[in-house]
Parts: structure tokens; C-alpha cells; sequence
């Protein structure tokens, strides 16, 4: 059954003040002057429809009030009334029977161009009642203004392929667009994107990734030289240790000898002994205290030893090893668990694509053979690999918890390290210390260094008030240890007073070279700390690098999916609008046997090639060869089954602005002829001024209204539907 607009009731809305005008089945006549308010009529259909962009063109002449204006559509006894207020951006849509019991649809306050959840309703309710949504869809199947007709075979094809691309892609397009914007913002890999300087997200991931790849390789590279440098560190601290253990022995047995001939009276002049030498036995005490307080300041230690300094310096490297330890336990269970990778899901994800495409095609061709048969295999099948996935999925979850929860023990010991770090930091501040690891290694060489100088000082502060033989000297029997002053009675098997000097030469070599280990010692403890300093910040690096392996990997799989779903939807739009196409066709041709008393019986149209119509003797003559007003007609009909098309077989009434205005009197004749055919299956609404059009109207019996009428004439004419034929007043 056709679908009319029966009344349309206009208030306030350009140069109607407050109007109603009844329209009729078949051909509707809009006649009047210039300015009399043609155009503006039709516009209101499509105002109320659509909504106005700009509200303030049609206000009332002489009136500060916005417009009201109502549509009422009559299909199979039913009937629907739309209001648009203007002021208050306002649509009320009602639905009554044929006894006009009237029942509320729609309601709400809708402004132009939103994109609110109303406006969703609303647009859903135009695609039930009249099959069209969108106002340039409306525009362009259902309504003809002057121009709107192509004027050669070129531009029929470019029009026709924007209208066929519009009209089979709509949602479906925007679906197919949204995901390629995704799928650009994704990457820069795509082909339908020109490439972009601009790193995208699964770029930038990228890039973030290989720099904590680098910051990892470099904190490998940092541990393997850690440990090298605490193998070489322990065996040299081992050596040192015992070559000091001789040193002092040696010193000590030097004294313990050369007092020994001493007391013997030997009458040789001994040399002085390296530990003489340097604590100056014979000087005065407060002289040489003086002297080692001296000596202990240009190392940069404080005279007086904190008793907690040692056991601090002893406590942070304790805790620095300790932390590197860790650091080499935590290590392999991280790359363990950076190599535990999600299985993936893009086979299961292609097959559910596949099958929810394919079902989408058979609910579309629901006569396509074996489409049931396809969809079982491919949802069976997309069944198993979810499954299987789930299983995979499982079980390298449950390896990578039981990995986090070995590493969660060792990181909270790293943690607790860290803590009695910064704890020992605040120690060594409160001692009036430097709290940088490198001040820490300088201060426990020095310490080792200085420490028979903090022993001597310790002696000469507690013997300070003694006095030995009224000199107020202390001899150097009194530093030596007690074991070593026990009486001798034999000197024999010792060193005799001429080898003291060559002793004492090789003793002092020895020192030499232990000072020079020592401070190569210093060397690598001071390595030691840039090296932990260079480690800290980067701790987390691990961490880092398996989330944003993750995310890699999680983006990279995304972007497989939209690329493979792109693809898909691309091939079903090809097949979809290739079906339709046929489909199209056919409705062309249905207007065009009309239109020509089936002379013309089909249309063809193909990519790249002139549209061709098929005559009654089956050739196909291109669109070009055909007479002007054969392409007209052929136009008319592509605009008429466009809308029966995207009404889904539902006849809408069709508009035409002074569409006609540019044939000439033949070309005019026969359009309207083709127009009285096509009226059989569509309410056509002409508007126009042209005074032949007028003419015709009277003489083919037409529904005319003269705008220029104050007030509508009473017209008798026969009554739709009844065989009766009754003469028609005309203008």
C-alpha cells in the first residue's frame, strides 16, 4: 500500500503565517507566483523530518515566533502525525487508526546534528515508519529540485555510483570506516592510509620496548662486570689481608729484635726499623699525637674514631653484595617469565568472525544453499579452538603465577635492602659523613689504611702522663707484642745487627707494594660503586619489559583482528553490493516499463562502463544514445527506485521543485506522461510556476493548489478510488 502525506499545517514558517494544505493520491500540483511559497513548502516536509540547520531562515515575516509545523501520513488506514516545534526544537510523533484514536510514539527535545541516544531513537523510528533516516538519502532518492537531473552520461554515472555506494554501504560502511580509523590509530602499517611521520600506539610500544631491551642489555652487561669485579675484589682482599698479616709480623719481629740487642749492650749501631720510623719512638708524645692527628686529617677521617663507623661501613657491603646476589637470582626467573607468551587468538577470532559474516550473508540470502551447513562447521570449529585456547591459556597462566611468586620473595628482599640502605645512609649522616657509596668505599679503604695509625694514637693518648727513665719518651719495646718481649737467652738462630739493614730495605719493598695493592683495591671499590649507582635507576627494567612485551604482543594481535575483519568486510560489501546491484536493477527497470510503455524493459549497470538500457527487441543501447527526454525519464526512474529501495519496497511520496522547468514542449509532454504512469505506485508533489505544466494539470484532471489563494477554492472532483468521473475546477 502507498504511503501519502495527507496535510501538511504550517504556523509561523517563512511567509505562511498559519496555513493547512491537503494533498491527494497521484499528482499533486503546487502552483503560484515567485515567492508565493513553493520551495519553502517542500522544504517544510523535510524540516519536520530532518530538523533545520538554520532555524532563523524561516522565521515568520514580521513575527518574533520560530515556526510549528506538522506532516500527516496515511498508510493502509493508519495514520502518523509528526510536529516539529521550531522555538523549542521539539518532535512529537503520534500514530492513530483509521477512527483516529491517536497513541504517543515518540517525544523529545532534538537539536540539529546531535548525536545523543534520543536522537538514535528517533532515527530509528524514520528507518520503521518510512525506511529513511538520514536527510541526504532523503535528498537524494525523494526529492528533485531544479538541476537535479544529470545532464549526460557522465555525470548520471558519477551520481549513480555515489548514490549506489551510499545506499548499499550506510551502516555497514561506517562500521567498515570506524574500524579503519581504529586500525590507523593502531599503527602505521595499514594500506589505505598514507603513511604518517607520527608514531602510532603500536609504534610507540614498540620503541619504548627496544629502549628497556637496551636499558636491560645494559644492566646485563653491569652484573657480569659486578661479578668479575667481586671475584677480583675477594681474592685481592684475601691476598691483602695476608701480606698485612706479614707486614706486621715482620715489623713486630724487627722490633723485638733490635730491642733485644739493645738490651744486650751491643755496641753496633742498629739502623732505624720501618715502625720506628714512622711512629718516631723517640720523640716527644705529644709531638708525634700531634703529628698522627695531622696524618689522619689529610686522609680525611676524623681523630677521634665513632666506635658504630666500622660496623656501618661493614653492614653496606654486606648489603650491596647481598643486593647483587638477588639481582642474579631474580634475573632468570624474569626471562623465564618474559618468555611465557599468551597463546594467540586469532584463529579462533578469524573462524568467529567468519561464521558471524557468513550468518550475516544467509540471513541476507537466506536462499544461498548449504549456508546452515558452513555456519555449523565454522561455529563447531571456533567451539575447539576457544577451547583449546582456554586449556593453552591456562596452563602458561599457571606457570607465570608460580614465577611471579618465586620473584615476589626475592623483590621484597631487594625492597628490604633498599630500605636498610637508606637507613644506613641517615647513620652516616648523623656521624657527619657523606651517605654516596663512593665516599663509603673511600672511607672504609682509608680506615684500613689508617688503622695502625688509630693504634698508635690509642697507645700515645693512654701513656700520655707516663714517664720512661725521666726522658718522657716511650720506648718502643711498649708497642711490641708481650710474646715477642719474653726473655732470650740465645740470639743465635735470629738476624745479627749487620742483617737488621737489609731486612729492613726488603720489609720496606713489601710495604711499597702492598700500598700500591691497596689502592688498586681502591681502584675497583670505586668501580664497584658507579657501577651499583648506574644499576639503581634501572632496577625495574625487567618489570617494564615484560608488561610492554605484553602490550605488544596485546596490540599486535589487534591488530591482526581489525586487518583480517577489514579484509572480511571489504569482500562482503564487494558480494553484498553486487547482489543488490541486481536487485537494483530490477526495480529501474520496473519505473523505466512504466515510464515508457514498456519500450524499455531493463537497465545495466557495470564498473567503469556507460549504463545501458535493454528496448523491447532485447538490444542494449548505451545511456548516451538515447534522446534527451528517454534520459530524463531514465533519471526519474533511477531517483524512484532508489527510494522504493531504501524504503524496502514501501512506495514514499515523491518531491519535485520545478524539476521540469528546463524541458521544452514535447520533452515536457512526455515526462508528464511518464509521471501519470509512475503515479500509479508513488503520490507525486510537483511544485512549479510554469504555466504549460498548469495547462496539462487542467486538462489531466490533477490536484492543483494555488498558493496565491487566500483561501482554498473548493474544488469538486471524483473521489479517490471511485470510478466516477466528475469535472475538476481548475485555476
Amino acid at each position: 500500500m502507498t504511503m501519502i502525506l495527507r496535510r501538511i499545517e504550517l504556523k509561523n514558517f517563512a511567509c505562511f503565517s498559519e496555513r493547512s494544505i491537503e494533498f491527494r493520491r497521484g499528482l499533486n500540483l503546487i502552483t503560484g507566483s515567485n515567492e508565493s511559497g513553493k520551495s519553502t513548502l517542500l522544504a517544510a516536509v523535510v524540516a519536520v523530518l530532518f530538523g533545520l540547520r538554520d532555524k532563523q531562515r524561516y522565521r515568520s515575516w514580521g513575527r518574533s515566533q520560530l515556526a510549528q509545523v506538522g506532516l500527516l501520513f496515511e498508510e493502509q488506514g493508519q495514520n502518523f502525525h509528526f510536529e516539529r516545534d521550531f522555538s523549542r526544537d521539539q518532535i512529537r510523533v503520534q500514530q492513530s487508526n483509521a477512527l483516529y484514536w491517536w497513541k504517543d510514539l515518540f517525544e523529545a527535545t532534538l537539536v540539529y546534528g546531535s548525536y545523543s541516544e534520543t536522537q538514535q531513537q528517533y532515527s530509528q523510528l524514520l528507518r520503521d515508519l518510512l525506511g529513511v533516516s538520514d536527510e541526504s538519502l532523503f535528498r537524494a532518492s525523494l526529492f528533485a529540485g531544479q538541476n537535479s537531473f544529470p545532464q549526460d552520461e557522465e555525470g548520471l554515472s558519477a551520481q549513480l555510483r555515489v548514490l549506489f555506494s551510499g545506499l548499499t554501504s550506510s551502516d555497514s560502511g561506517l562500521i567498515l570506516r570506524a574500524l579503519k580509523e581504529d586500525c590507523a590509530a593502531l599503527t602505521n602499517d595499514v594500506p589505505w592510509y598514507r603513511l604518517s611521520s607520527t608514531p602510532r600506539q603500536l609504534e610507540t610500544v614498540e620503541q619504548t620496548l627496544l629502549e628497556a631491551t637496551q636499558q636491560h642489555g645494559e644492566q646485563l652487561q653491569i652484573i657480569a662486570e659486578l661479578d668479575r669485579l667481586y671475584g677480583d675484589i675477594a681474592l685481592l682482599q684475601q691476598d691483602l689481608a695476608a701480606r698485612r698479616d706479614e707486614l706486621k709480623q715482620g715489623r713486630d719481629y724487627l722490633d723485638w729484635i733490635e730491642d733485644q740487642w739493645q738490651q744486650r749492650g751491643t755496641e753496633e749501631q742498629l739502623l732505624p726499623s720501618p715502625a720506628a720510623s714512622e711512629f718516631e719512638p723517640g720523640s716527644d708524645i705529644a709531638d708525634e699525637i700531634r703529628r698522627l692527628e695531622q696524618q689522619l686529617g689529610a686522609a680525611g677521617l676524623p681523630t677521634e674514631l665513632p666506635a658504630q663507623l666500622p660496623e656501618l661501613l661493614a653492614q653496606s657491603d654486606d648489603i650491596r653484595q647481598h643486593m647483587v646476589s638477588v639481582q642474579s637470582a631474580v634475573l632468570p626467573l624474569r626471562q623465564q617469565l618474559q618468555s611465557c607468551k599468551v597463546p594467540s587468538l586469532k584463529p579462533a577470532l578469524f573462524l568467529s568472525v567468519f561464521a558471524i559474516v557468513l550468518a550475516a550473508a544467509g540471513w541476507w540470502l537466506s536462499a544461498m544453499p548449504g549456508w546452515l551447513v558452513g555456519l555449523s562447521v565454522c561455529s563447531a570449529l571456533s567451539v575447539i579452538l576457544w577451547l583449546v585456547w582456554g586449556w593453552r591459556y591456562r596452563q602458561v597462566h599457571g606457570k607465570m603465577k608460580l614465577l611471579r611468586e618465586k620473584i615476589a620473595p626475592l623483590q621484597q628482599q631487594r625492597d628490604d635492602d633498599q630500605f636498610q640502605l637508606q637507613q644506613l645512609d641517615d647513620d652516616f649522616e648523623r656521624l657527619g659523613f657523606s651517605a654516596s657509596a663512593v665516599e663509603r668505599v673511600r672511607l672504609q679503604k682509608q680506615l684500613l689504611v689508617m688503622k695502625p695509625v688509630y693504634e698508635r694514637l690509642s697507645l700515645l693518648r693512654q701513656g700520655a702522663g707516663a714517664q720512661t727513665g725521666g726522658s718522657g719518651t716511650v720506648p718502643v719495646g711498649a708497642v711490641t707484642r708481650p710474646e715477642m718481649r719474653e726473655a732470650v737467652d740465645s740470639l743465635s738462630g735470629h738476624l745479627q745487627p749487620e742483617d737488621l739493614p737489609g731486612a729492613m730495605q726488603r720489609l720496606q719493598q713489601h710495604a711499597e707494594a702492598l700500598k700500591q695493592d691497596e689502592n688498586r683495591l681502591l681502584a675497583l671499590l670505586r668501580e664497584e660503586a658507579v657501577l651499583l649507582d648506574r644499576l639503581a635507576p634501572h632496577s625495574d627494567v625487567q618489570a617494564r619489559i615484560h608488561h610492554l612485551s605484553e602490550e605488544k604482543g596485546r596490540l599486535a594481535q589487534r591488530k591482526q583482528v581489525l586487518l583480517k575483519t577489514v579484509e572480511l568486510l571489504d569482500e562482503g560489501l564487494a558480494g553484498f553490493q553486487q547482489q543488490h546491484r541486481q536487485r537494483f536493477e530490477d526495480e529501474i527497470g520496473h519505473y523505466l516499463k512504466t515510464a515508457t510503455k514498456n519500450y524499455y524493459r531493463a537497465v545495466q549497470i557495470s564498473d567503469g562502463e556507460p549504463l545501458q538500457v535493454k528496448n523491447r527487441s532485447g538490444s542494449w543501447i548505451p545511456i548516451n544514445q538515447l534522446s534527451r527526454g528517454t534520459f530524463e525519464v531514465v533519471c526519474l526512474s533511477i531517483r524512484l527506485a532508489l527510494s522504493r529501495f531504501v524504503s524496502h519496497g514501501k512506495p514514499l511520496p515523491f518531491f519535485l521543485d520545478d524539476a521540469l522547468i528546463n524541458l521544452d514542449g514535447k520533452r515536457l509532454v512526455r515526462m508528464v506522461d511518464a509521471l501519470e504512469r509512475l503515479a500509479s505506485d508513488h503520490q507525486l508533489i510537483l511544485a512549479s510556476h510554469d504555466e504549460r505544466l498548469q495547462r496539462l494539470a487542467a486538462q489531466r484532471r490533477w490536484h492543483v493548489i494555488n498558493l496565491d489563494e487566500t483561501r482554498p477554492r473548493s474544488i469538486e472532483r471524483k473521489k479517490e478510488g471511485s470510478g466516477q468521473n466528475e469535472q475538476l475546477s481548475l485555476l
